[in-house]
């Protein structure tokens, strides 16, 4: 759909379905049809032959001139009020306009940045053909919930034109000492937690849109099949775990006073902003805000500490260790290809094979070689006791990756968007508070 200026842009009462005209309509009544530029020129000239008798002149079209050359953000100066009506509409409908393509914008950013982590399973899927069908398959249904989760919020027409004013300071004071606290109680970085948020859930904008108990009874009894028998095993065993997850949510409800029925998540059946199974959320969320229910859904305290809690408890999260740093291959060195994610070999091992850090690092620190395709071509990192942690929340090199890059981001580090470029940390290393 093209859009342009606001000469290029015709008003029109009414609701009219010309088929021609692509437009939406304000809550004045009126519409605004996207035409081309010739249409516009036509439309003026007529606005300026009507306007005539009532003292309108060509030079009152001045202001559209500034408004389309980004000097001036509305119609103003003197005007016969017999057109007051007019120009008063005109300024409404350039500012909603404003505010549409504002949602559009926001709405595309928040959908490629959504789209990375189902992408990023997609393509670690490619190294294991068995499991592509099943990962495409999961894959395109999360896609799917999230470009039509982005639609909706783009087109929402947001109705309160007057909101009450909301101050935001003292709210983000109160998410920061609680991002504080619980790092200062767990020693998993606050970047890291909200990372985890905005991977997942777009920092809690979308927590999946599916009945948890209809998503689980669906996967534990009538799971998809391939009808390959190489894959048969596996799909018995996902079948197994979702129909054992089903159960735990029945046994979370009544521990937590919750209705079951009303939950909503993904399709898998994960749930609030950190996205936790049902046995997840039973064994290792926490209450982070001390009034005697877990809630993932509402309760930031709650998702803060839960996140930091599953990291140390299943990942076990090493405070103030690295994360992750870029390795250099010695020209002879051969291909290595590890397994498994555990970091179970010493820096002199893989010094020995030709991989040494990039960066210093503690000598007596484990690791595991991570080969992963860059915009350059093949690079090479070191992924330590902490990168295992990340990916014990989602089992894939390429998500525990993006978590961490994007956690250097919001720290203001290794990130080119942030004020000052590069701060000169060492990546992985997180600096001593």
């Amino acid at each position: 759909m093209r859009t342009g200026s606001v000469r290029d842009q015709g008003l029109s009462m009414g609701t009219s379905g010309a088929s021609s005209r692509t437009g939406w309509s304000s809550e004045l009544g009126y519409e605004l049809y996207l035409r081309d530029g010739s249409r516009g020129d036509e439309l003026w000239e007529r606005i300026m032959a009507a306007g005539a008798p009532l003292g309108l002149k060509p030079g009152h079209t001045s202001s559209i001139r500034r408004i389309e050359g980004g000097h001036q953000a509305r119609i103003e100066g003197s005007y016969p009020s017999e057109i007051s009506g007019l120009t008063d509409n005109l300024n409404t409908l350039i500012q909603q306009e404003r505010v549409r393509q504002g949602r559009y914008r926001e709405a595309l950013s928040f959908l490629a940045h959504s789209l990375k982590t189902p992408l990023a399973v997609l393509r670690s899927a490619l190294g294991v053909p068995a499991e592509l069908p099943v990962a495409v398959s999961e894959q395109v249904a999360r896609m799917d919930d999230l470009v039509q989760h982005q639609l909706g919020r783009a087109v929402a027409g947001g109705a309160a034109r007057f909101a009450p004013p909301l101050a935001v300071a003292p709210v983000l004071e109160r998410i920061r000492d609680a991002l504080a606290k619980v790092e200062a109680e767990t020693g998993v970085p606050a970047e890291i937690i909200v990372s985890i948020i905005g991977v997942e859930t777009s920092y809690g904008g979308n927590t999946g849109s599916y009945p948890v108990v209809d998503a689980l009874y669906t996967l534990a009894f009538a799971y998809p099949r391939t009808g390959e028998a190489a894959k048969a095993d596996r799909e018995n065993r996902r079948e197994a775990f979702f129909r054992g997850e089903l159960a735990q949510l029945f046994a979370l409800g009544q521990e937590q006073d919750l209705d079951i029925t009303t939950l909503k998540g993904s399709y898998a059946g994960a749930m609030g902003w950190g996205q936790f199974m049902p046995s997840s959320y039973r064994e290792f969320a926490v209450d982070g805000d001390d009034d005697g229910r877990i809630d993932l859904f509402g309760s930031t305290d709650d998702v803060f500490a839960s996140i930091a809690n599953y990291f140390v408890k299943k990942g076990g999260w090493v405070r103030g260790g690295p994360v992750v740093v870029r390795a250099q291959r010695d020209p002879d060195a051969q291909d290595l290809e590890p397994e498994g994610l555990e970091p179970d070999m010493r820096l002199a091992e893989l010094g020995a094979l030709g991989y040494r850090p990039a960066t210093p690092v503690a000598p007596d620190q484990t690791a595991v070689l991570l080969n992963l395709d860059g915009v350059d071509g093949m690079e090479h990192w070191l992924g330590f006791r902490n990168f295992y942690a990340i990916t014990r929340y989602n089992i894939s090199k390429l998500y525990a990756m993006a978590v961490y890059q994007l956690a250097e981001a919001i720290a203001g580090r290794e990130n080119p968007l942030a004020a000052g470029g590069d701060t000169g940390d060492q990546p992985g290393i997180r600096p001593a508070a």
